[in-house]
């Protein structure tokens, strides 16, 4: 297993399951490609307190983790394409805020250094995000990368192909792959889509919605983000109210679109308007994957809270394609060019 020093933000996104570590495939000293595991957790962070760090509730059940060692300890961690930043859940973390949490200990590891007078205060979609003190620490997720600005880019160069893979999984567990495409996770041809790189996000423009097949009547293209550290898929709120009002008994309260339990719920399909070559040009995301069974809506007796939640326009927030989607489709992420691909799973 190899490592390298990162900057650790302390105040991050885990989970208590514990999975096996990676396995890697080795060619000499640089491994051809690996694959870690992917589980699908609830995500309910510990709210902002007065202290040394502070993270938001995420509100929401999709959060895909994967294991990782920060400083010899065993992490869950969201693999995120969403943002350049690596932080932990620590015990700097109030001890009224720390719940069931596996923390970062940084008394525990031999290499940690505080960066003395550095802090950090991030936000995410829908208002979520955490604070705290920054310091670096060996992060060891199966490869040794050089320091690089991002952690996706330090790992390029220790595999053949500079690619990685999505397959996140509702009720069983998914995989990240990294350096090698594995065809049998998908089905039919991939279609590759150009990133806008100008961001340096996984940023894709010239998208249009269809529900159950039939065009939304949005007028205006749209550009989304592809965020695996996100918790919804969110558009912008006109996309969603359109998808929403296919759906009888659907409403909207305080900003956050409720359907009665048990509905079915229609397909949702994202239409590319820039792809390479003459191919399919829609993902279809089925509509039980935009419901949220277990999530009851407080406000409204029987009804539960989509997964498929609108952004404002304007107020800061990018919209972004979530793990509904890539629940879904396969996806290739292609630093090289930059692209994105997808398939619908096998």
């Amino acid at each position: 297993m190899y490592t390298s020093t990162y900057i650790l933000l302390l105040g991050g996104l885990l989970a208590t399951t514990v999975l096996a570590a990676p396995t890697l495939k080795r060619e000499e000293s640089k491994p051809r490609s690996f694959t870690i595991p992917v589980i699908r957790a609830r995500s309910s962070l510990a709210r902002r307190a007065d202290g040394a760090v502070a993270t938001y509730d995420l509100g929401g059940p999709y959060a895909f983790k994967s294991p990782v060692l920060v400083g010899g300890q065993q992490m869950m961690l969201q693999i995120d394409t969403g943002s350049a930043d690596l932080w932990v859940f620590s015990t700097e973390l109030p001890s009224a805020d720390q719940g069931s949490h596996t923390l970062y200990d940084p008394k525990k590891s031999s290499n940690w250094k505080q960066m003395d007078g550095y802090t950090f205060d991030i936000n995410y979609v829908g208002g979520v995000g955490a604070s705290g003190i920054v310091g670096t620490d060996v992060v060891d997720i199966g490869v040794r990368p050089s320091k690089q600005p991002t952690f996706m880019e330090s790992l390029q160069q220790y595999v053949d192909k500079p690619v990685f893979t999505t397959c996140f999984k509702y009720n069983s567990i998914g995989r990240l792959d990294f350096g090698d495409i594995q065809t049998s996770l998908y089905t039919g041809p991939l279609t590759e889509v150009p990133v806008n790189n100008g961001s340096g996000a996984w940023l894709l423009d010239d998208l249009w919605f269809e529900v159950n097949g039939q065009p939304i009547g949005i007028t205006t293209p749209t550009s989304l983000t592809v965020d695996t550290g996100g918790v919804l898929f969110s558009p912008p709120s006109p996309v969603a109210n359109a998808y929403w009002a296919n759906v009888e008994g659907a409403k909207e309260i305080e900003g956050s679109w409720v359907y009665p339990c048990g509905a079915t719920l229609p397909n949702f399909g994202v239409n590319f308007g820039q792809v390479y070559g003459d191919v399919n040009r829609t993902a279809v995301v089925p509509g039980h994957l935009l419901g949220q069974e277990d999530q009851k809506s407080p406000d409204s007796p029987g009804s539960c809270i989509g997964a498929l939640q609108g952004i404002t326009p304007g107020n800061g927030v990018p919209p972004v394609i979530g793990p509904p989607f890539m629940m879904a489709q396969f996806l290739v992420f292609n630093q090289a060019i930059p692209s994105i691909s997808f398939a619908p799973q096998a």
